[in-house]
């Protein structure tokens, strides 16, 4: 189990950056009367992960990592200790 939590955790943060909350593609009105596309009603670029989610990403590394030594300074108390 101790080695299971650490993947959990990176294929939540995985997920996360994988299902995140997409605009759909709507048509609009243009101030001339004429129908935008998507394309030109797009304030952002596609494809592009937003920051919030590549915080979150390096946040949960940084826990897999934390949780990693911790698991290592375990092992070792455990040996030093003949267990």
């Amino acid at each position: 189990m101790p080695k299971i939590f650490p993947c959990v955790l990176l294929v939540a943060g995985f997920s996360i950056a994988a299902c995140s909350e997409s605009t759909a593609p709507t048509e609009s009105t243009s101030p001339n009367g004429t129908v935008a596309t998507p394309a030109q009603t797009s304030t952002s670029p596609q494809g592009v992960i937003p920051q919030a989610q590549l915080d979150a990403l390096a946040k949960a590394a940084e826990v897999s990592n934390v949780l990693e030594q911790a698991e290592q300074e375990r092992r070792k108390q455990m040996e030093a200790q003949g267990l």
